[in-house]
C-alpha cells in the first residue's frame, strides 16, 4: 500500500509540472515585440519631439478602410445562406 501511495503523489506531481509547463508556454505564444511582425509595439519608444509614424505604420486612413469594405461582395454570400436555409427546410 506504501508503493503505491508513493507512485501516486509522483504520477500527481508529474501532472502539475506538466500542466504548468504547457500552461506557461502557451501564454508565449504572441511574440513579445514587433520585431517578428516588423510592426512597433506600445512599449517601444520613440525618439523625443517625434511626431510622425515609423514608415508602414498608419499608412491606412479611414477613407481607404471604407472604400475596401464597400468593394466586398457580401451579396453571394447572402444567396448561399438562403439556399441553405431553403434546403434545410426542405428536410
Amino acid at each position: 500500500m506504501n508503493q503505491k501511495y508513493w507512485w501516486m503523489v509522483i504520477v500527481v506531481l508529474a501532472i502539475v509540472v506538466v500542466g504548468v509547463w504547457v500552461w506557461k508556454l502557451g501564454g508565449s505564444a504572441a511574440p513579445a515585440t514587433g520585431e517578428e511582425t516588423g510592426t512597433p509595439t506600445s512599449t517601444e519608444s520613440m525618439p523625443e519631439g517625434s511626431t510622425t509614424l515609423p514608415a508602414g505604420v498608419g499608412d491606412d486612413t479611414t477613407g481607404d478602410i471604407q472604400g475596401q469594405l464597400e468593394g466586398i461582395d457580401t451579396g453571394s454570400v447572402q444567396d448561399e445562406f438562403q439556399q441553405i436555409d431553403e434546403q434545410l427546410n426542405n428536410l
